[in-house]
């Protein structure tokens, strides 16, 4: 809580500094993260500041029948820009949000990893990848689970998660829950990695898993 307070205070300091003509955020869609961006975008707004949420997950529409969620949504959708990753998204905020205050980024792969690469043809193991930070709602806990009952019914592969740790899941949480399942010899967390670090591991792997 401290640390949060803290970084409420920075936010204020930086906006009063720099005056920015429009502020970029990425909030969670819901939980307890969301309560979290729910005060940093009132502040922001409260503060004059013109506001862009880029959204990179969704569970927008599912808790909306809640009526606290459905009360802070309602303010904090409105006055808002907000970025998807693909069109069949919209329908998660279609209740808050103006369909020409929407715009549309989907997520992409480097053209210079289209061409076949000599790894992917000789590489006798498949290697899953999942690029993401480290959340619930990203389906990390739900691929961990596929990768037991593959496991389970006797299948080799290698699956490597590539991304940040979050107040969701760290490190440590993440190694128990490989632990648990017994794919210590079939599952790598390597951190996050972002320009040509992502790359090599995009050029390496045969299969590709992508949570939006």
């Amino acid at each position: 809580m401290l640390k949060y307070l803290l970084l409420l205070r920075h936010i204020i300091r930086a906006v009063r500094s720099l005056h920015p003509a429009l502020v970029y955020i990425t909030p969670s869609a819901s939980g307890k993260a969301f309560y979290k961006d729910f005060v940093v975008a009132a502040i922001l707004k409260g503060m004059g500041c013109k506001v862009v949420a880029h959204y990179h997950n969704k569970g927008v529409s599912t808790c909306q029948v809640k009526r606290l969620d459905n009360f802070l949504y309602k303010r904090f959708f409105k006055n808002l820009k907000v970025v998807l990753l693909a069109e069949t998204l919209y329908k998660d905020v279609v209740k808050y949000v103006k369909r020409e205050d929407v715009y549309i980024c989907p997520n992409g792969i480097p053209k210079s990893l289209d061409e076949e690469t000599e790894t992917r043809r000789n590489n006798k193991i498949p290697h899953l990848l999942f690029l993401s930070n480290l959340l619930i709602s990203k389906g990390v806990w739900v691929l961990l689970d596929a990768c037991q009952i593959l496991k389970q019914r006797g299948y080799t592969f290698i699956c490597q998660f590539v991304g940040g740790e979050t107040v969701e899941i760290n490190a440590m949480q993440f190694a128990k829950e490989v632990e648990k399942r017994k794919l210590n010899d079939m599952v790598i967390y390597v951190g996050r990695k972002v320009g040509e670090e992502k790359d090599v591991f995009f050029s390496k792997r045969i299969y590709l898993f992508f949570q939006q």
